[in-house]
């Protein structure tokens, strides 16, 4: 659980390092990841995930680009 020492640490650590803080949120349906042995859950799990997942951070430079880029035209 997190707690408010925590919060208060990590926005002071914004604030000082001027970091840019984005989220992506990415829907994925897991029913079909779905077994009766743990570990095979937790790979299928692990699998779809990484594959769904793989070009998130370049998917993601492109959008900023593309907002900054919008930003600078209006």
């Amino acid at each position: 659980m997190i707690n408010s020492w925590e919060v208060q640490e990590t926005n002071e650590m914004i604030e000082k390092e001027n970091l840019d803080v984005r989220t992506i949120t990415l829907g994925i349906s897991l029913l079909d990841c779905i077994d009766s042995d743990l570990d095979r859950l937790n790979q299928n799990i692990y699998n779809k995930i990484t594959t769904v997942a793989k070009d998130l951070v370049a998917k993601q430079c492109c959008l900023s680009k593309c907002s900054i880029h919008a930003f600078v035209m209006f």
